[in-house]
């Protein structure tokens, strides 16, 4: 997804400080339509989140075709999700978007470390062919 690969890069101009990391499985070109918009949705809602709250020096954007499912993950080592964190207008249209597509998103806490995740998976709609995805 070219277009993933602008996002990121767009965002390490805005944020030079910011180590910005990553792995995007070449298949997702394959990948068209709804699905494709909503990944691309939820990491540019994730990465802004990054740049915006997190207080991040690293954070890392991995998209991969894993068990027939797309799995999007966007990690960072800021200051984490606060235990009693309210859903703002962003998670929640990432939620909306993922749940559309009968997909989950999980936004995770690690214990004694500033570390959040925010994992998207969301199975490959049987109409996009193999030979797609094996590209």
């Amino acid at each position: 997804m070219k277009s993933l690969e602008t996002l990121l890069q767009n965002a390490r101009a805005q944020a030079p400080q910011l180590k910005l990391t990553s792995q995007i499985d070449a298949r997702l070109n394959g990948i068209d339509g709804l699905l494709s918009q909503t990944i691309y949705r939820v990491i540019q809602e994730a990465v802004t989140n990054v740049l915006r709250h997190a207080r991040a020096s690293s954070a890392q954007v991995v998209a991969r075709i894993e068990n027939e499912e797309l799995v999007a993950e966007i990690s960072d080592d800021g200051i984490g999700l606060a235990a009693d964190q309210v859903f703002g207008r962003g998670l929640t249209g990432m939620l909306e978007r993922v749940r559309a597509l009968s997909g989950t998103l999980q936004l995770l806490r690690e214990q004694g470390r500033t570390w959040s995740v925010a994992a998207c998976r969301q199975e490959i709609p049987r109409t996009a062919t193999r030979r797609n995805l094996e590209r």
